[in-house]
């Protein structure tokens, strides 16, 4: 383990004395547990933002989809005419089977 010198107020170090008695527990191993307790749930509030932010962006995402128009989409790729796509735009040649299993 290492060695980590820490300045506590007095009011703090008496409490974190008093409660390490109650507990039956040293001082060292009362703030040890509280600094692991305080971490975990540090990186639990992190994962937890993250997670929400994914959530967020997937129903930006939803709401967008839900105002797609099939009919329009095919309205655009009419537009685009009957040209063949440029180089490296092509479909692999076992499309087909890719796409009806077969």
């Amino acid at each position: 383990m290492s060695v980590l010198n820490l300045r506590l107020p007095p009011s703090l170090h008496e409490e974190l004395k008093s409660l390490a008695q109650e507990q039956g527990v040293s001082m060292n191993q009362l703030a040890l547990l509280a600094v692991a307790e305080k971490l975990a749930v540090l990186r639990w509030q992190d994962s937890e933002a993250r997670r929400q932010g994914h959530e967020a962006g997937l129903d930006a995402l939803r709401q967008r989809a839900a105002r797609g128009s099939g009919e329009r989409f095919l309205e655009v790729l009419d537009k685009a005419g009957n040209n063949p796509p440029q180089a490296g735009d092509e479909l692999p040649s076992n499309y087909a089977s890719i796409k009806t299993g077969r």
